[in-house]
């Protein structure tokens, strides 16, 4: 039922209260809009409200009830506009399309969860930003210091825009679905409104309305747009567009309108909503439309009737500027800050170089948008010349057919890119280009829509077809390559995060970015976070790498057991047991808990001894006793933690497939490109061994030993250095064959992508390593201790 909730009810809500609101607009403005543009203009309606009730933590809880407030009063004032209204096959087809491609990539994979895993830790945020913003507002008074604490003050103090945030805020607490869950519906919903809202900018050039959606399904469908949405989280960018296109679609009513002080006012709103989803950014697209709009406007209303001309102008720029003050109220902190992050030349976010200009055209068929075209070059680059080319027709047809529409949306859009590229960094760059490609599509789709009414069929077609094969073969790839977030392990995380509400702080030592939004009640913090408080202080010696993960091991353990109450775990052979005095109070099938005793021991010093490859080593005898003469001056004993020598199988090190390669960050692991083989032989005692494989994995990897499958992993994403338990299995003494076999392609979404790894597979002769039973051995004993293999070993005192 939640996969139902959250991919039926949650976008039927998020579509009802914003054409509920679009309703409400359009009677105070007092002259009926064009159907598809309702929700559009509804959507920015509903950012208006939510930011201005959301600005203070006391009325922040109270979005969710004005949403429906508004969207009930505007179905009770348009109750006869909807009876009046006959429904469009075309409009109704043009939506239920793009929803169905837009959802197809997360949908299809049966489970709820989230896009761009992988990609870009991006969601975390937005994730964090809804949960803290529309409970207290833009405020962490009250958190403990933590990384999710750390996170969302970041952005608060940097006046981050969140009208997208907020609406979905709002209509997330009326489902109470986690976020995360419906963060994917939402941004199929943006994308559906953006479609919606580019019918009747295209419908006035076109004879046919079924021609008319095609090309506005085309432009929502651009491969540029399909794949900020898919693989970015481009939630901001995707809002932008649908108030930007909206905006676009209002000048034509507005000039027809009866002069009066509220024909402006749905215009109005929905600059006040753009504001909200984009500050002071998306003032390059907008100021240019309001001056044409103005201007035009003022030619045909200002010599006959200037008084009723002035005041409308009069009215909007009022409730305009009313409705921007949750904006404008933090502009001078977003202007510093966008100067400095969105404009220097070396600010390329998760882009490994710029975007291409001809990306703006739909046209990228890469397993990723970032990636030169390496598959079928000659043809894409074939289908991105028919696309530039229809879409020079189309401009030039367009003047002639006097498709004002088509030219404004064109024209607004390629100034605000210039504005924007012309001094901005490759990232900002990048999210412009998306912006922008939208129209650039709606040209190239209208070219051959154009030939097609002039009855010039043939070349109609030729352009026609390569544009939409190339518009689909771009966005399969992108659905072929998804990186969809593990709903299993993101479900037991949030589980943690409930269950240990308010015992907190709490620490993960996974590269796990989405913890702090499923752990936020427990005031988690990230041990390899960009966001991490000063303490626990690292380890001497030890160096922590962003974006791999870190081990209990790497923290100093008196600073651990000083400040951290509650460790979250991830299980596995190469995890280290937490000090003494931590007690373990769950066992997941990915995450142990252990919990700070009060009655523990007190920790004098902690010798560990294990490395990458296994969490335990040999305890030398010059540190055992360094050990044992600082419990014996304190009265205390030595404390140490037996392990099982691990048997690994080196993969990395056997011959693989040519087209798969060892990762540039760490000699031990594949990134494997395809399917393909890799074998190796380990050497192990006799006995039963847990199987595990370090991999995070879209397509199956199936793990043999000795001929016999063990287990197999499959869409399980994983941060590096991470394990899967595969299984168990009884061997002899000596040495054994390891296989991994990795599946070829199937229909499934996550069975591409390119951030792949295929590291080590650990034979381990504990069923659950890391939890035995500790032993004590008196500092007078402390010879027996050598050539110990264990984990670590510890001086401590009784508490």
């Amino acid at each position: 039922m939640t996969f139902v909730a959250a991919w039926l009810i949650f976008p039927l809500l998020v579509l009802a209260t914003a054409l509920g609101t679009g309703l409400l607009i359009e009677r105070i403005g007092g002259h009926r809009l064009p159907g598809p543009l309702l929700v559009g203009v509804g959507f920015t309606g509903l950012v208006c409200v939510t930011q201005v009730i959301t600005l203070k933590g006391a009325t922040a809880p109270l979005a969710p009830v004005a949403v429906v407030v508004v969207a009930v009063l505007g179905y009770a004032l348009g109750a006869r506009r909807l009876r009046e209204t006959r429904a469009d096959l075309s409009v109704l087809t043009l939506g239920l399309v793009v929803f169905a491609a837009f959802a197809a990539p997360a949908a299809f994979t049966g489970e709820l969860t989230f896009l761009g895993y992988s990609n870009l830790g991006d969601a975390s945020i937005h994730f964090e930003l809804v949960d803290r913003w529309m409970a207290h507002g833009p405020s962490v008074a009250g958190l403990a210091p933590s990384s999710f604490r750390d996170s969302v003050n970041s952005y608060f103090i940097t006046s981050y825009p969140t009208g997208a945030h907020t609406v979905l805020g709002a209509a997330r607490a009326l489902t109470r679905l986690d976020v995360a869950w419906v963060f994917q519906p939402y941004l199929t919903v943006l994308a559906t409104m953006a479609g919606l809202a580019l019918q009747p900018i295209v419908a006035p050039a076109f004879k046919s309305r079924w021609l008319a959606a095609a090309v506005a399904g085309a432009a929502a469908l651009s491969g540029l747009v399909y794949s900020y949405a898919n693989d970015q989280q481009a939630i901001k960018e995707l809002a932008t567009v649908v108030c930007i296109v909206t905006a676009v679609g209002l000048v034509r009513p507005l000039l027809a309108a009866p002069a009066g002080w509220r024909a402006g006012l749905p215009l109005a709103v929905t600059v006040g909503g753009g504001l909200g989803v984009l500050s002071l950014a998306v003032a390059p697209w907008v100021g240019p439309l309001l001056v044409i709009a103005g201007i035009a406007f003022l030619v045909r209303n200002g010599r006959e009737r200037p008084r009723a001309a002035a005041l409308q102008v009069g009215a909007f720029a009022v409730v305009a500027g009313v409705l921007a003050l949750p904006a404008l109220s933090r502009l001078g902190t977003f202007v510093a800050v966008s100067n400095s992050a969105l404009t220097g030349a070396t600010e390329f976010g998760n882009l490994p170089a710029p975007l291409q200009m001809i990306q703006a055209f739909g046209v990228w068929p890469a397993p990723d948008f970032r990636l030169p075209l390496l598959v079928g070059p000659s043809f894409a680059y074939v289908a991105i010349g028919a696309a530039v080319l229809s879409a020079l027709l189309g401009g030039v047809l367009s003047v002639r057919r006097r498709a004002w529409g088509v030219l404004l949306l064109a024209g607004i859009s390629t100034v605000g890119f210039l504005a924007v590229a012309g001094r901005s960094s490759p990232w900002a760059y990048g999210k412009a280009l998306m912006i922008l490609s939208p129209a650039a599509v709606v040209l190239a789709a209208a070219g051959a829509a154009y030939w097609w009414e002039d009855r010039r069929r043939l070349e109609a077609l030729a352009l026609g077809v390569s544009l939409a094969i190339g518009l689909a073969w771009t966005d399969a790839q992108t659905y072929h390559g998804i990186d969809a977030a593990p709903h299993d392990r993101m479900s037991e995380l949030a589980g943690i995060g409930e269950r240990y509400a308010g015992q907190g702080p709490s620490m993960y030592f996974e590269f796990e970015e989405f913890a702090k939004h499923f752990l936020r009640r427990t005031d988690p913090i990230g041990a390899v976070e960009a966001y991490r408080p000063p303490v626990p202080a690292p380890a001497q010696g030890r160096v922590l790498r962003f974006g791999f993960s870190a081990d209990v091991d790497d923290f100093d353990a008196r600073s651990l057991a000083d400040h951290v109450p509650l460790l979250v775990i991830r299980r596995g052979p190469t995890t280290s047991r937490p000090p003494s005095g931590y007690r373990r109070v769950e066992q997941g099938r990915f995450y142990d808990v252990w919990r700070r005793e009060r009655s523990g021991p007190r920790i004098l010093a902690h010798l560990p001894l294990g490395g990458r490859l296994d969490a335990a080593g040999t305890a030398p005898c010059k540190k055992v006793k360094r050990l044992a003469d600082v419990a014996r001056a304190r009265g205390g004993q030595l404390a140490v933690a037996p392990r099982a020598p691990l048997a690994v199988a080196h993969l990395a090190r056997a011959p693989a497939p040519r087209h798969w390669g060892v990762d540039a960050g760490d000699a031990e692991t594949w990134r494997p490109s395809g399917q393909g083989r890799v074998s190796t032989t380990v050497k192990t005692a006799a006995g039963r061994f847990s199987v595990w494989l370090e991999a995070s994995v879209g397509r199956a990897a199936h793990v043999y030993v000795d001929d016999r499958e063990v287990g197999v992993a499959r869409n399980e994403l994983n941060p590096r250095l991470s394990t899967i338990h595969l299984g168990s299995v009884m061997l002899a003494a000596g040495r054994h064959d390891v296989r991994l076999d990795l599946e070829g392609g199937s229909p499934d979404p996550r069975n591409g992508g390119v951030n792949r790894l295929i590291g080590p597979v650990y034979l381990s002769a504990a069923a659950d390593p890391g939890a035995g039973p500790l032993r004590t051995v008196a500092p007078a004993d402390w010879r027996s201790l050598c050539g110990t293999y264990a984990d670590w070993v510890e001086a401590v005192e009784p508490s």
